[in-house]
């Protein structure tokens, strides 16, 4: 999510649909959530957010990048694995994490 992803979600109104899209391509698999993330951070949008921090950048996501992520997961009506993969892809592709 670097600044120039979170400029095209902010002025655009179908990015989500065009993310939602690419995200869809992806096949879904590899990490186990359940072993990633507690019930609760599961099944809560607010507690994932910080445990993606946590566990993949040990640092701070930044406001865009957040908001990014934010607006992502409230577009869903509940979480579930793949939802909560494709989460982790769209952290694992900040330049934060590329430099952990």
């Amino acid at each position: 999510m670097s600044s120039a992803s979170g400029a095209l979600f902010a002025n655009n109104p179908n990015a989500n649909m065009a993310m939602e899209r690419r995200l869809k391509n992806i096949r879904v698999g590899g990490a186990d959530v359940k072993k990633l993330f507690t019930e609760k951070e599961r099944a809560d949008k607010q507690a994932l957010i910080p445990a993606l921090e946590k566990r993949l950048l040990q640092a701070k996501l930044k406001s865009k990048q957040e908001k990014v992520l934010r607006e992502y997961l409230d577009s869903k009506p509940e979480l579930d694995d793949g939802i909560i993969l494709n989460a982790i892809r769209l952290v694992m592709s900040t330049p934060e994490y590329q430099l952990t």
